[in-house]
């Protein structure tokens, strides 16, 4: 939040027109610690890249193990419509991701969970990291606890769900 502050309520650019800065670069003049972008669940590193539940993801020397709402890249705070319920930062297996419930195949009520995390806009976030939920880091700047399959229920997008 004190990064959109001090930018005109814009949110940092996409990685990949950044010069490879990824979200994190854009956050740790904020922060000043590199440790808090690894959840104490998921410290060890995951040598093949993407992350698990148990374990990080490393991208160019960067490592986590959170993504970023990728829907934000460059977005503004001006447009949301429900900041309180509006995914901005959460438990992952990878430093991204485009969450689209509308588009996942797994549809709420499946009974589908998933214990690693998949390669899908819903699959990198919905992971089995913390009993059965994970964290999420709302774009109000409140963080909240969600059930897995409860993920389908809030907002990805600037303008609606």
């Amino acid at each position: 939040m004190m990064y959109a502050q001090d930018y005109d309520e814009k949110f940092c650019p996409n990685y990949y027109t950044a010069g490879s800065m990824l979200w994190i670069g854009c956050f740790y003049p904020y922060t000043k610690n590199i440790q808090i972008y690894v959840c104490p669940s998921a410290s060890s590193l995951d040598p093949s890249g993407w992350g698990k539940a148990g374990t990080s993801w490393n991208w160019g020397g960067w490592w986590g193990s959170y993504a970023f709402n990728g829907n934000f890249y460059a977005g503004s705070l001006a447009r949301m419509q429900q900041p309180s319920d509006t995914y901005l930062l959460g438990d992952a297996i990878w430093i991204d991701s485009w969450p689209q419930p509308t588009t996942e195949p797994y549809p709420p009520g499946s009974g589908w969970t998933e214990t690693n995390g998949a390669d899908t806009p819903m699959g990198r976030i919905c992971i089995n990291r913390h009993n059965g939920g994970v964290n999420v880091a709302l774009a109000d700047g409140h963080a909240k606890w969600y059930k897995m399959e409860n993920l389908w229920k809030i907002w990805y997008n600037p303008a609606g769900p």
